[in-house]
């Protein structure tokens, strides 16, 4: 797939927006640009939604003890979000009917390891940046 220099304006910005730059710069810049080819706003909105949620949820089990009240029910919500990223991953990138997209997030964020699940932990965090700037603009 070709990444649009349009696409790449967009990762440049997003990496001097975030403080430690992102991640996963050529997977984000597949999503976008599936999402802007094949008029997928929705999804890469939803997308978005789900990864910063991811996000929000594995930094507030990083800092909990494992002790802590309430942990399982934080684990229980992650692991649904997570299924749900994934199942909303598959379905644009999908759209794109790349094979060598779609091997890369079959094997990057598909498959049920521990690397997968950190994988889609740095993903989260490069769309919640997206997500963030959204919701900047919006108030705006």
């Amino acid at each position: 797939m070709n990444i649009s220099d349009d696409t790449i304006k967009v990762l440049e910005f997003l990496d001097s927006y975030s403080e430690g730059g992102i991640r996963k710069s050529n997977d984000i810049a597949s999503l976008l640009e599936i999402g802007a080819q094949f008029n997928q706003f929705d999804l890469f909105n939803s997308i978005t939604f789900l990864g910063t949620s991811v996000w929000n949820l594995s930094k507030k089990i990083k800092n909990l003890r494992q002790n802590t009240e309430g942990i399982y029910l934080l684990n229980k919500e992650f692991n649904t979000q997570i299924d749900q990223l994934q199942i909303a991953l598959k379905n644009l990138i999908n759209f794109a009917n790349d094979e060598i997209i779609i091997d890369r997030f079959d094997t990057i964020y598909f498959i049920n390891t521990q690397g997968s699940i950190k994988n889609l932990i740095d993903l989260s965090h490069d769309l919640s940046i997206i997500k963030d700037i959204q919701s900047q603009a919006k108030r705006k």
